[in-house]
């Protein structure tokens, strides 16, 4: 196999397995990769999916971890209350339950051996009257609503409906113990967005079972608009009612303050709407975004990395402006330089794809324009010569004849095409651009050679790639492998030239069924093989 044409390409040893070599920067602007400026994708730019990978930690101090509220002094406050009088035990427990809600979270949190007692003297107290809506008694429920109490909770919802808080801080402990409650998702999103609007940057509220603070509320907020917008767009995505599911990501979704695996679900639910309505060109502007941001990170996530190419192979590029195509060819120009996509054949045969899009098929204006001696390895097009590296690049590898040697039979299906154009054809047999048809030819060879194998023993070996392809799919093949093993142009019959032992030995060895016709088509042969034998036979005789 002849050398590739050199394209700038990155050494194996110097091939980073998922480590990016040179990360993007977040503001959007990406470092020069030589292929990419080689093949023509003239890309610096691409807008930011985020402008950082992770959320900045709040400065605001959190209050040291929450201690619990000491029971020993909470009896002896509750026995100095209690001396030196008689109580009934309704008295006994409400000076009790309200002793504990001034005690508590100003003193500490209620510790887990105290709670299973608290409850059960507030159930024994509501049991004993039926009407505690009295002002003084709001703190205590809003400390067993904050314990799971559903009489309690009942005494706030009444308080808040009636607009009776006078006490800012109660009123923001019943609010974040009411959402954690509540079943209705827009229901909680309001009580939220109002605790937050109600909370100073610095402040911490204390609960009978912690504290929380604004940025607790705002993650709260946060994650549940995600799964609000997870659940709706689940939802029209099941009724295919994609480009309402596109209207609502790109218009509601903050891209920037999302991470992980939500941030993904999000890229995957977009990218597939977008592919489904056809918006290819809206699909690789966005994926080139997602690229930019996946090269970012330290180490290169795989997964979603192959989940975004499964989106890239299925594009229609004759849909995609040029500047997007650009865009993704140059992060495929960096992505095969990763070792665990380098051998990917799927990636190469995207990337010629986009170079056919941007530069065009093999053409008569191309083969003028090339320099024998700057382009003496060059192809019929720039899309072949990165066929050409392909096999190369696969060919050290061993891999070329994977998958039933698909890739070859690509390359060949395009080497077909480019000889089956007569103008081009008409081109490479001038002298001034032979050059340029035996790179053609020696291409042909090799991969006839690595489907193949030596099918013949006059044909001398050339680059051995090791690779062993199996039952490949040959009959409906066999009329493009035939005419590229062909010489070109054909030998007529009275030429000194014969077709090569080569051609006839692959055409026996691995076509036979090419050779074999029906039993009309013998009967017609055996009646013409007669009438030329008489017609001899009757001319002898003449003469």
């Amino acid at each position: 196999m002849r050398n590739a044409m050199e394209l700038p390409f990155e050494e194996e040893e110097s091939c980073p397995a998922t480590e990016t070599s040179t990360a993007c920067r977040l503001d959007g602007n990406l470092p020069t990769v030589e292929l990419a400026q080689s093949l023509g994708f003239v890309v610096n730019y691409v807008l930011p999916l985020k402008n950082e990978l992770m959320k900045r930690p709040s400065r605001v101090p959190t209050p040291e971890f929450t201690k619990f509220m000491n029971t020993d002094e909470l009896l002896f406050l509750l026995m100095t209350t209690l001396r030196g009088g008689s109580w009934t035990m309704f008295e006994l427990f409400d000076t009790f339950l309200c002793l504990v809600a001034d005690f508590c979270p100003a003193f500490g949190a209620i510790p887990s051996g105290f709670l299973e007692v608290l409850v059960q003297c507030y159930r024994r107290f509501n049991l004993l009257s039926s009407n505690l809506c009295d002002d003084r008694y709001i703190r205590l429920h809003v400390l067993m609503d904050e314990l799971g109490e559903p009489h309690a909770r009942d005494y706030c919802i009444r308080w808040h409906c009636s607009k009776r808080w006078d006490d800012k801080e109660l009123m923001q402990r019943f609010m974040w113990s009411h959402t954690k409650a509540v079943t209705d998702e827009r229901i909680r999103l309001s009580f939220l967005k109002f605790l937050y609007d109600s909370l100073d940057d610095e402040e911490f509220v204390f609960t009978a079972k912690g504290f929380f603070g604004k940025d607790d509320v705002q993650e709260s907020i946060e994650r549940l608009e995600r799964s609000i917008r997870i659940v709706s767009i689940s939802q029209l995505r099941s009724c295919f009612r994609y480009e309402e599911v596109i209207a609502i990501i790109t218009r509601d979704v903050d891209f920037n303050s999302m991470d992980g695996a939500d941030l993904f679900i999000m890229v995957e639910y977009l990218l597939d709407a977008y592919c489904r309505v056809k918006r290819h060109n809206s699909a690789m502007e966005f994926a080139s975004r997602v690229l930019h941001l996946l090269f970012s990170y330290k180490q290169l996530p795989l997964a979603q990395v192959s989940s975004l190419l499964g989106f890239i192979y299925n594009t229609e590029w004759d849909k995609v402006t040029e500047e997007n195509s650009a865009k993704i060819g140059y992060f495929l120009c960096r992505l095969i330089s990763v070792e665990d996509f380098c051998a990917d054949w799927n990636v190469w045969k995207e990337l010629y794809m986009i170079v056919r899009r941007l530069n065009g098929d093999a053409s008569v204006e191309y083969i003028q324009s090339l320099d024998p001696i700057k382009h003496d390895d060059s192809l019929p097009s720039l899309a072949l010569d990165v066929l050409v590296k392909t096999h190369e690049k696969l060919g050290e590898r061993k891999t070329c004849g994977r998958d039933n040697g698909a890739f070859l039979l690509f390359f060949m299906e395009e080497l077909y095409a480019c000889i089956s154009n007569e103008k081009v054809m008409a081109v490479l047999q001038r002298e001034e651009h032979s050059w340029v048809w035996s790179n053609v030819s020696e291409e042909i060879s090799q991969c006839l050679y690595c489907l193949f194998g030596r099918y013949s023993k006059r044909r001398r070996a050339l680059e051995d790639h090791d690779c062993i392809v199996t039952s490949p799919e040959l009959d409906k093949h066999s009329t493009m492998i035939l005419e590229l093993a062909m010489p070109h142009p054909l030998p007529q019959y009275d030429d000194k030239e014969r077709l090569g032992h080569d051609v006839v030995d692959l055409l026996l060895n691995k076509f036979p069924s090419v050779l074999k016709f029906s039993v009309e088509r013998g009967n017609v042969l055996d009646k013409f093989n007669v009438w030329m034998h008489d017609a001899a036979r009757e001319d002898a005789s003449n003469r």
